[in-house]
């Protein structure tokens, strides 16, 4: 797994050997992304341990993963879970620890999305009386609940480690919607920019402990979610990509050394920006601007009573061995 000169992500071993008999604790592999990655970890060899809240779809996940052809053992275990709700979290991974003794992976991929109108002039005074449950649910979901996931995740990869050579990792499910305006999506896509927002304020002390904390952010893909605009992406010859290319990234990040990053994910192909912005921002935010950021950032992480960098990181742990 290597970044190209082009920023490009681009797996090169699809064995996935370091994922023999890993243990993965999952969230939303009920259908879509989340699905496809748990059934490429079984696939692989890893103990699959997942939430969600749809029970109809788990049990089509398990039955899928009982007819992989696979020989390297590995498992798929369901557990009911609601992501918005911390108990429940806590309980999917409480399960994993028990049955596994440890938890080597985490991928934080459950998420909702509808077109409920939250934010909107040309809502009424009647309708902005009472909230749209609907259109907070999506915070609820995509947003806490990644929260939820990565707070509870840190001492659950710590837990019975075998020193901090051992690879642990968390990787978060964000969106081209992470990244700019896509429709008027509101919710989903502050929900989504939060996302990003997590990455960003968790990789300096997750580095700290040696844990991989990365972002994924998908555009165009052929999931139950986007199933309604498929039509409008056809006609418009727009690129898109299968659950299985994202599942395949989403693998190669954990078999790689790779640390702090997001990627766009476009057609099954995946770059990484958190560079690009940095070394960029001259240009979108002007020389003077950049300086006067840069300076008071500096200064912020002189002060700051928690320690953090201020400064991008590099592509992988193994740079500092």
């Amino acid at each position: 797994m290597v970044l190209s000169n082009e920023n490009e992500f681009v797996v090169q071993d699809t064995t996935f050997s370091s994922l023999h008999n890993a243990v993965v604790v999952l969230t939303g592999a009920s259908s879509g992304i989340g699905r496809e990655t748990a059934l490429a970890l079984h696939q692989h060899g890893a103990h699959v341990v997942f939430g969600d809240v749809d029970a109809n779809g788990a049990a089509e996940t398990l039955s899928m993963a009982e007819q992989q052809q696979n020989q390297l053992g590995g498992s798929v275990e369901y557990i009911q879970c609601d992501v918005s709700l911390y108990d429940d979290v806590y309980r999917l991974f409480s399960s994993a620890l028990d049955k596994h003794g440890h938890v080597d992976h985490v991928v934080a991929s459950a998420a909702i999305f509808n077109r409920e109108k939250w934010i909107d002039p040309a809502l009424s005074i009647e309708e902005v009386a009472k909230p749209n449950t609907k259109a907070s649910k999506i915070l609820d979901v995509d947003l806490v609940g990644t929260a939820n996931t990565s707070r509870i995740a840190g001492p659950f990869l710590m837990a019975n480690r075998k020193g901090d050579t051992e690879k642990k990792t968390l990787t978060l499910l964000g969106s081209v919607a992470s990244m700019q305006q896509v429709g008027e999506a509101v919710m989903y896509q502050a929900a989504k920019h939060g996302v990003l927002g997590l990455l960003r304020a968790m990789r300096t002390p997750f580095y700290r402990h040696r844990i991989q904390v990365n972002c994924v952010c998908p555009d165009i893909t052929l999931t139950p979610m986007a199933a309604p605009f498929m039509d409008s992406f056809k006609k418009n010859r727009a690129w898109t990509q299968t659950s299985e290319d994202v599942a395949r990234v989403i693998l190669g990040l954990l078999d790689s050394d790779i640390h702090g990053k997001s990627f766009y994910l476009g057609a099954g192909r995946a770059w990484e920006f958190e560079d690009g912005l940095s070394e960029a921002m001259p240009h979108w935010l002007g020389s003077e601007g950049s300086r006067h950021f840069k300076w008071n950032l500096e200064c912020l992480a002189k002060v700051s009573p928690v320690p953090f960098s201020s400064h991008t990181f590099s592509n992988c742990f193994c740079q500092d061995h």
